[in-house]
């Protein structure tokens, strides 16, 4: 019947469909597992680059075996990928790795030996459905060349920084010092002039002089440390000075002592005075005698040196520039790294002898000269001293100063302006004794009031540069811009660095302490040649 057939038809159907339901649902997982593969290939790829593509080093590891590593990881250590595939990281990396993902510091071994600083870190996670730990490597080592370099910057600004403020400090007790001897000085010349017939006081007051000359020479030591010694500079080939010094340092450094000199013949001219850095080499020299006790070798050197941001000085402190390198190099016993950061202060010294000024003299002229000083030394390596001066393309220029042989009396008015009274005070006995009229005053303002009160002429204006308030040079525009006959005198117990012109002939300064001679010889020169200025006029 048509029903059975029915029947018969539907019972051989129905597996067909099943079966095509079955290869449908077969076919959809097939495509959903070719979705998963892509999803998991494209994140495998992802995580691979990421891996690959990070600048820190890193590791897959497994009971310390490395299963995977980057190629920054194999940057740092020089293997091949190759090579370090179950290796264990303990060869790689000293000490225990953290698991807490905090960096530590440690010692990294390269594949050619050599040691690398690097920072590691490390933590667990589920790999491949297996713990292991990620490690993490950078390498530091230029963070700590860089480190140990700001290091050095800030000891050498430190140090820099303390040198000038035992600079200042010196400069200004060799200031206070120099108007003192000056008093002394002047009521010691004073005494002279009255009671020197005495025998007695004539010898005592000798002395006293005496024992103030060996005191100036000691505040000139320590205004050279400080860069306020007066300078007498001019251009010269310092080839020509450390030649001119050989004889006198052959007899200072005895027989046992080899001096040579490796003198370049084409270093340029450098601008200096040519006393002080005679001074400074014979400092150098008696410091490299004392630690050549048993004899050695004592070798003077000049070379020229272009200093450029491609190619800097071996000492960073040194700009860009053309200079002639002095070099003092002894075969002494050489100075550890502590004795190096105090060789230049003033009062400091390992000889238990002396003042301990020789080297921070030496410093102070160098510095004042526009050069820079350095040493490089070790324990039983001898010393070397390097010193940097600039080639200077400059002319000289010669300053005013006294006549010589000049009278050192007069008539004239002159205003003496002094802030240190018992100073102001004695200069003002010696003016006075040698004939002239003198007006005093204690600070620039009341210099100008005195000026303004007096009906007269002043013809001479002679003041110390350093006052407060009103320095001298700018009491000395002051003045003459109300009266420009005035000629002027400057007095200084530092330099003459600070003078600006007291009008159109130069400035001449008296350096304190001075004798009461030269003071009347400068006055009477100076006042002789402004009335030869008139009558040419």
């Amino acid at each position: 019947s048509d029903i059975q057939l029915l029947s018969t038809v539907a019972n051989q159907i129905a597996p067909m469909i099943e079966n095509v339901r079955l290869y449908e649902a077969a076919q959809q997982e097939i495509e959903q597992r070719k979705v998963a593969e892509v999803a998991i290939r494209r994140s495998e790829e992802r995580f691979r680059t990421l891996f690959e593509a990070t600048l820190e080093g890193i590791a897959i590891v497994r009971d310390d075996v490395i299963l995977e590593v980057n190629h920054a990881l194999l940057g740092i250590f020089g293997y091949a990928s190759q090579e370090l595939i179950g290796r264990r990281l303990s060869r790689l990396v000293a000490g225990e790795v953290s698991l807490e993902g905090v960096p530590r510091e440690a010692i990294g071994l390269r594949r050619d030996g050599t040691a690398v600083d690097i920072e590691v870190a490390g933590k667990r996670y589920l790999f491949q459905g297996e713990e292991v730990t990620v490690v993490a490597l950078r390498d530091i080592a230029q963070r700590k060349r860089d480190e140990a370099e700001n290091k050095m910057l800030q000891r050498q600004l430190q140090h820099s920084a303390k040198m000038e403020a035992i600079g200042r400090l010196s400069a200004g007790v060799a200031h206070d010092f120099n108007n003192c001897l000056l008093a002394i000085f002047g009521y010691s010349d004073l005494l002279l002039e009255r009671y020197g017939e005495d025998p007695f006081i004539a010898r005592n007051l000798a002395g006293l002089k005496e024992a103030g000359q060996r005191a100036a020479a000691l505040t000139k030591q320590l205004l050279a440390f400080a860069r306020r010694q007066p300078m007498e500079a001019r251009v010269l080939n310092l080839n020509g000075v450390v030649a001119g010094l050989e004889k006198m340092l052959h007899r200072l450094l005895g027989e046992d002592i080899h001096l040579a000199s490796e003198l370049h013949p084409e270093i340029g001219k450098v601008r200096l005075d040519p006393g002080q850095i005679e001074q400074v080499i014979v400092n150098l020299a008696v410091n490299a005698r004392h630690a050549m006790s048993n004899g050695g070798r004592l070798t003077l050197r000049t070379t020229p040196l272009l200093v450029t941001a491609e190619e800097p000085a071996p000492h960073s402190d040194v700009p860009p520039g053309e200079y002639v390198l002095l070099a003092v190099n002894d075969t002494g016993i050489g100075m550890d790294a502590a004795t190096q950061a105090r060789v230049f202060e003033p009062f400091f010294s390992t000889k238990g002898e002396g003042t301990g000024l020789g080297l921070a003299t030496a410093y102070g002229i160098v510095r004042q000269s526009g050069g820079s000083i350095f040493v490089n030394s070790a324990p039983g390596q001898g010393a070397c001293f390097s010193i940097y001066l600039p080639v200077s393309r400059d002319v000289e220029i010669l300053r005013g100063g006294a006549v010589p042989g000049a009278s050192d009396r007069g008539s004239e008015t002159i205003l003496l302006v002094e802030d240190e009274e018992e100073v102001r005070a004695v200069l003002h006995q010696i003016l006075i004794r040698k004939g002239y009229r003198v007006l005093q005053a204690g600070s620039g303002e009341e210099a100008l009031v005195v000026s303004r009160l007096h009906r007269g002429d002043v013809h001479l204006l002679l003041t110390d540069v350093t006052m407060p308030e009103m320095k001298g040079p700018e009491l000395a525009r002051r003045l003459r811009a109300e009266r420009p006959a005035t000629r002027v005198v400057f007095m200084s117990g530092y330099n003459d660095e600070r003078l600006s012109d007291g009008g159109p002939d130069s400035p001449v300064c008296l350096q304190k302490p001075f004798s009461p001679q030269l003071l009347g010889e400068t006055v009477r020169g100076v006042l002789d040649a402004a009335e030869d200025l008139r009558a040419a006029g």
